[in-house]
C-alpha cells in the first residue's frame, strides 16, 4: 500500500501546507502479520506511489475551486494477493471544511461528487442557528439528504460488526452492506450483508498496511418497501451530522447533529447543534416511516479500533418519533 496525504489550508493556495507520503507491505499467513515500511519490489513500490501522485494531481483543480474551505486529500493505492487472486487499485477521498457560525461544517467526498457536495455545504452554512435548543424527544424527526444513513450506520451497521443479535426493525426497512465487486484487503471477494439481520460485513478492511484487517462496512444502502410516509406539520428536520458513535457494551447510539431545522407548519428556524442518545432498540422502535429513493450522504468517515475508513452511505427520507423522555 502507498498513501499520499495533503492538507490545503485554503483551496486557492498555490500548494498544500502539509504533505505526507508513505508506503509499506504486510504479509498475513492467517496467524501472524509481518509488516514493513520497505517494499522490496521497487517496481511495485514505484507503481503504487505513481498512482498516488497521478490521482492527487488530478484532484488539485477541484481543491483549488474550494477557495473558502480547508481540504484534506488522501489517496491510497494498494496491491493485494491471496492465492491466485490478485487486485490493484487506487482510491481518493476529500475532507472539506468550511466556517459555520462559531463552528465549522465538514463532509467527506470524492472527486466525482466534490463540486455538488461543496455547493450543498455552502447552502447549509448560509443559515445560522437562532433561539434555544429543543428536546428532540418532543417532536418527530425527519432525516433528510440521506442523513438517516448515519443513524442506521451506528444502530445497525456497528451492531452487526460486533455480532450483536438483531432487534425488532420495521418490516418495510432494509439495510444492506453492498460492497459490489470489491476485493477486500485480504484478497477475498466481499459479498452483501443484511445488517438488520445482524449479519456482519464480509469485507476485511484496513486503513494502512500497519493495521489489522477488520470486518468493516464498505457501502451501506438503506431502502424501504411501501413504508408509511405521512410527514407531520411540526417536526425537526436533520440535514447534516458531525459524527456518531456506538457503544458495544450498552448498545447506546450517539448522534451529533450539526445542521437541523425546527419546522412549525410553514415556518422554520435553524436549531443549535444537539446530541441524540438512544439505545439501538429504541431507535428501531421509533422508526415510523420513510419516503423516496435512497439519497447519497457525504461525510461518513468511520473510526473504529483507531482506523479511519470512508464508508459509502445512502438512505431515503426517514421519520422517527416516540422516543421516551
Amino acid at each position: 500500500m502507498a498513501v499520499r496525504d495533503e492538507l490545503w489550508a485554503r483551496g486557492d493556495a498555490r500548494s498544500p501546507s502539509d504533505v505526507r507520503v508513505g508506503s509499506g507491505i504486510a504479509r498475513d499467513d492467517g496467524r501472524t502479520i509481518v509488516a514493513s515500511d520497505r517494499i522490496g519490489d521497487r517496481a511495485l513500490r514505484d507503481e503504487l506511489s505513481g498512482h498516488c501522485e497521478t490521482q492527487m494531481s488530478a484532484l488539485v483543480p477541484t481543491i483549488r475551486a474550494a477557495d473558502d474551505a480547508s481540504v484534506r486529500a488522501v489517496v491510497r493505492a494498494r496491491w493485494v494477493r491471496a492465492g491466485d487472486r490478485e487486485a490493484s487499485d487506487a482510491s481518493a477521498s476529500l475532507s472539506i471544511t468550511i466556517p459555520y457560525a462559531a463552528r465549522s461544517l465538514s463532509i467527506v467526498t470524492d472527486a466525482a461528487n466534490a463540486v455538488g457536495d461543496l455547493k450543498r455545504l455552502r447552502e447549509l452554512a448560509r443559515t445560522e442557528p437562532e433561539g434555544q435548543a429543543v428536546d428532540y424527544r418532543s417532536l418527530p424527526i425527519l432525516w433528510l439528504d440521506g442523513s438517516g444513513a448515519v443513524l442506521l450506520h451506528e444502530a445497525a451497521g456497528h451492531a452487526a460488526e460486533h455480532d450483536h443479535p438483531p432487534v425488532s426493525w420495521p418490516h418495510w426497512l432494509s439495510v444492506l452492506d453492498e460492497p459490489g465487486e470489491f476485493i477486500d484487503d485480504t484478497g477475498a471477494a466481499a459479498t452483501s450483508a443484511d445488517l438488520l439481520a445482524g449479519v456482519a460485513p464480509s469485507a476485511r478492511r484496513r486503513e494502512t498496511f500497519r493495521d489489522v484487517a477488520l470486518r468493516r462496512m464498505s457501502n451501506l444502502i438503506a431502502a424501504h418497501d411501501d413504508a408509511p410516509c405521512e410527514v407531520p406539520s411540526n417536526r425537526i428536520e436533520v440535514h447534516l451530522l458531525v459524527g456518531g458513535s456506538y457503544e458495544p457494551l450498552d448498545e447506546m447510539v450517539s448522534l451529533f447533529v450539526i445542521v437541523a431545522d425546527l419546522v412549525a407548519r410553514d415556518r422554520s428556524r435553524r436549531l443549535p447543534p444537539f446530541v441524540i442518545r438512544e439505545t439501538r432498540a429504541a431507535i428501531a422502535a421509533a422508526l415510523t416511516g420513510a419516503g423516496g429513493s435512497p439519497v447519497r450522504y457525504p461525510g461518513v468517515a468511520c473510526s473504529r479500533e483507531g482506523q479511519d475508513l470512508v464508508v459509502g452511505s445512502s438512505a431515503p427520507n426517514l421519520l422517527t418519533a416516540g422516543f421516551a423522555r
